[in-house]
């Protein structure tokens, strides 16, 4: 499979452009309710559902912009890649100049690499330095704590919860919120481009995840 990159990442993945040849990848991970819920995606999900998704972004430019993340190996100077998900701005909206951010990594050999995280840089460098928004904002089920993780460590700042908010197994999680301005993401931005590593968690980040999401 040709990819076709837009963003090359600097140690684990890079952002390539969404085609439909990742569909027949993309639709089991869309009927594994855990992967998509607190999004707009419900099983029963069809191949033909990709397609048309598709054929919507190309439209909707501007408002909804949608990379699929790339798990990159390296041998000698050749890369090679594989499609492990996607990463997205949404509900992009002007004058405020706010979009909200979505990911799904589907291959969950590729979770807990760094990929994540990575691909949120490289987002975050489209949204702010190529489209020019002012702050993002991200929403987290109230169970992820992987994924609030790599939010903190681009930057993020923790904003509030809506409680009870999102279904889950018969009950409802909270929805965690939390938002990141280009100041805060770019000094984090600058040490990844100087030493080519995603950075860990602090102590102290680890600290305030714990509290956010006991209470």
């Amino acid at each position: 499979m040709k990819h076709i990159i837009a963003y090359e990442g600097l140690a684990a993945m890079s952002l390539g452009l969404l085609q439909e040849a990742y569909g027949p990848l993309f639709v089991p991970w869309a009927n594994r309710r855990i992967d998509v819920e607190g999004t707009h995606i419900r099983p029963p999900y069809w191949p033909n559902d990709f397609v048309e998704w598709l054929n919507a972004l190309r439209k909707d430019k501007g408002r909804n912009e949608v990379f699929a993340i790339l798990l990159k190996t390296k041998a000698g100077k050749t890369s090679s890649y594989r499609y492990v998900g996607q990463t997205g701005i949404h509900d992009i909206q002007w004058p405020q100049g706010v979009g909200t951010t979505g990911s799904i990594i589907g291959v969950k050999s590729a979770q807990g690499m760094g990929v994540g995280t990575e691909a949120k840089f490289w987002l975050l460098h489209h949204s702010f330095n190529v489209l020019g928004l002012r702050k993002v904002i991200s929403h987290v089920k109230g169970f992820n704590l992987q994924s609030a993780a790599h939010l903190i460590k681009c930057g993020y700042k923790f904003v509030g919860k809506y409680r009870r908010h999102i279904p889950h197994d018969g009950k409802f999680v909270d929805d965690v919120l939390f938002e990141v301005f280009p100041e805060d993401w770019e000094p984090i931005w600058n040490l990844y481009k100087k030493t080519r590593i995603v950075p860990k968690l602090t102590k102290a980040q680890q600290k305030l995840l714990k509290e956010v999401f006991a209470s």
